[in-house]
């Protein structure tokens, strides 16, 4: 644990390459680097199909279970409606042996359906579909011959083995926007992670809203962590660290030649006006941060570690 205060520090990974050669000794070198340095854990994201070479995030992790040895591996998020729930189970439990029981499971709903048609997959229903996924991998985690009898999966004494390290399973932190879909994170799940794409200030409404959903749901708050992806870039130069923003985030969500100012999305410049808005969103009541940096360099990595998580 790097920070002073005991909140949780976890670091993005790189996974995506705009040139299409994949760095392979950049991955190993910043995941010995991170893990090294003492951050709690090391996040991969998921885009399957894009412009760019972007590394699949459950391979991936399975590639980091057996280079490293004590920090946590996450994703966030997996769009689980896109993927089979049973090979999807399958696959998690077999990183999480891999991984000596490592594993924290992001998921989400995802935005729209604007790629459901790519998958073969009809777009009504889709929060009834995400939510029997997660009772069909769950069943599989948790039972000796897993039964369901859903609208789009029928488990008939299905068995799975092996099962995962955890126990009853790796924990699963939503992604989750809206009230609906936070009351599900918390009937359903066991954290919850903002996105790196929420606007800062909205993202307080956000953090305010779940702990009061938590509250009324009568969960244990220091049993469910909470989250952001934060995007930083980190820069005396300002104008030079939203320029390397922009770049990234253009890459992932297309919004290249967007103002950074207008999207509100990242925190860019000097290591004080990082810092300062990150303490915004410890005091508000976050117990974990997952930081995203632009670039993901090696650079970035020992600045986060050294002039930025022991301050938090």
């Amino acid at each position: 644990m790097l920070s002073k205060s005991g909140i949780k520090v976890g670091i993005a990974l790189p996974q995506g390459f705009r040139d299409g050669a994949i760095d392979l000794a950049l991955v190993r070198e910043y995941a010995l680097a991170a893990e090294a340095a003492g951050f709690d854990d090391l996040w991969t994201m998921e885009q399957i199909t894009g412009r760019h070479a972007f590394l699949e995030p459950v391979t991936l992790l399975a590639y980091l279970s057996s280079i490293t040895q004590h920090i946590r591996l996450g994703t966030a998020v997996l769009v689980t409606n896109l993927r089979n729930p049973i090979q999807l189970a399958k696959a998690v439990g077999t990183v999480d042996h891999l991984s000596g029981g490592r594993l924290t499971l992001g998921i989400g709903l995802g935005t729209n359906t604007r790629m459901y048609g790519a998958y073969g997959l009809p777009g009504d229903r889709r929060v009834a579909r995400f939510v029997e996924s997660i009772s069909v991998m769950k069943a599989l985690w948790t039972q000796e011959s897993a039964t369901l009898e859903g609208d789009y999966w029928q488990l008939a004494g299905v068995p799975m083995e092996p099962k995962p390290v955890q126990k009853p399973h790796p924990p699963l932190w939503f992604g989750a926007h809206t009230e609906a879909a936070q009351q599900r994170a918390i009937r359903h799940g066991d954290g919850w992670m903002g996105a790196g794409s929420t606007d800062l200030e909205e993202f307080f409404v956000e953090l305010d809203r779940v702990k009061r959903l938590l509250a009324e749901a009568g969960r244990d708050a220091s049993s469910f962590p909470l989250s952001k992806r934060v995007y930083l870039s980190i820069d005396d130069d300002e104008a030079k660290a939203r320029e390397r923003m922009d770049q990234q985030l253009g890459d992932f969500y297309g919004t290249l030649g967007m103002r950074l100012d207008d999207i509100s999305w990242a925190i860019c410049g000097p290591a004080s006006k990082v810092l300062e808005a990150l303490h915004r969103m410890r005091e508000a009541g976050l117990t974990h941060l997952m930081l995203h940096p632009a670039p993901l360099d090696m650079r970035h990595l020992d600045l986060i570690a050294t002039q930025i998580a022991p301050e938090l």
